[in-house]
């Protein structure tokens, strides 16, 4: 009775927030999605589908084989094409908290997560956002690995790539899970997924393609005031690092891949299972990001609802997994929650990224020994 009462309520949560973000999408204006719209009818009439002179801060910023999973879209008239996004989003928040409470002893923690990450559920879907779909296709595709490496590689690969640093969880896949095949293949199939984008470049010039996507890539126009969550962030504020400089900025984030990386390979031998690891793995993929903006956390809900159960809800535990777990909630999630709290005058230190930190240490069932994995592959 209690999973039925469980799903009930997830349902229902959903629901609400579905009606909410369908109204919303009706009123939105000049918001993710719009950009996704409009690179549509650029690829369609071989207009350049990267132009920072064009677009300025509302530049398309995704890799070429991205391009092709908006075409759907573009049957649809923009109002009609807002609403089933919105939509599209919301399934796919359900199937993260489904895939979550699946490996949960107790699927209540998922929803008991999802209450505490709502604030991040409702900015991705209100402004139209693509990381619940991309985190939906990552999980999705890791299931896929064993049984079938060249589908499950090219689904994980595609929900990952769409936010280069994001690749960063790559790291987290079980070992040997990965086959060179598959990943020639994806490599191939990700090319041809990319050709498209080149008809608006003259004489299909993949260097200038290249040279348009790095500018837009690159830019960083707009209001920054909620992207400063990342771990790069961190390094610049511990060491007083010029942000406009290059070289401080390249720095920063060698700084940030040395250090996540060695934490994560660390601490993945002192966590119970392979899903808890690439939990953490997909997390770190958001903090190691230099311009991460509230909406990348949600690649740390899997995290938190691993955290929350372990720390928490899993019978007698040491006192410091219980305040790691609280306190990285607090940072990865309270502070800087959506938009509004998002102009907080907090300093640029990379609270989230810290609270991500935080969370997989709070997993760690010994710090001194450690844990024979039990847990199934992700």
């Amino acid at each position: 009775m209690s999973r039925k009462i469980f799903i009930a309520l997830v349902l229902a949560a959903f629901s609400i927030l579905a009606v909410l973000m369908t109204v919303n999408s009706f009123l939105a204006r000049d918001w993710d999605f719009q950009v996704y719209y409009r690179t549509i009818h650029h690829l369609l009439h071989s207009e350049p589908v990267y132009s920072f002179a064009r677009d300025g801060g509302s530049s398309y910023k995704y890799p070429p084989w991205i391009t092709p999973l908006f075409l759907p879209f573009s049957i649809l008239p923009e109002p009609v094409a807002n609403v089933v996004w919105r939509l599209l989003q919301v399934l796919s928040a359900l199937f993260v908290v489904r895939w979550v409470s699946l490996r949960l002893k107790n699927p209540w923690n998922a929803l008991l997560a999802a209450v505490v990450f709502y604030g991040i559920f409702m900015i991705n879907i209100l402004t139209g956002q693509i990381q619940w779909l991309l985190l939906a296709i990552t999980l999705f595709s890791s299931d896929l690995l064993r049984r079938h490496p060249l589908p499950g590689f090219f689904g994980v690969f595609f929900g990952l790539s769409a936010k280069v640093f994001n690749l960063f969880a790559l790291l987290g896949l079980p070992k040997g899970s990965i086959r060179p095949r598959a990943v020639i293949w994806t490599l191939i199939l990700a090319g041809l997924l990319g050709l498209p984008v080149l008809a608006g470049y003259a004489h299909f010039n993949p260097l200038e393609a290249l040279r348009a996507y790095a500018e837009a890539a690159g830019s960083k126009t707009g209001n920054l005031g909620g992207a400063k969550q990342g771990f790069p962030y961190f390094w610049m504020f511990l060491f007083r690092l010029d942000e406009n400089s290059p070289l401080s900025y390249w720095s920063a984030l060698g700084l940030s891949f040395a250090s996540l990386a060695a934490y994560f390979l660390w601490i993945r031998k002192r966590i119970g299972d392979e899903s808890r690891s690439f939990a953490l793995s997909l997390a770190l993929g958001a903090a190691v990001h230099p311009l991460a903006f509230s909406y990348s956390f949600s690649w740390v809900y899997p995290l938190a609802a691993f955290a929350i159960e372990g720390a928490f809800f899993s019978g007698p535990v040491a006192h410091q997994r219980r305040w790691l777990a609280g306190i990285g909630l607090i940072f990865s999630n309270l502070i800087t929650s959506g938009m509004i709290a998002d102009h907080w005058p907090l300093p640029p230190f990379g609270p989230r990224s810290i609270g991500v930190i935080l969370l997989g240490l709070s997993l760690v069932d010994s710090f001194d020994t450690p844990v024979k994995r039990t847990g199934s592959a992700s």
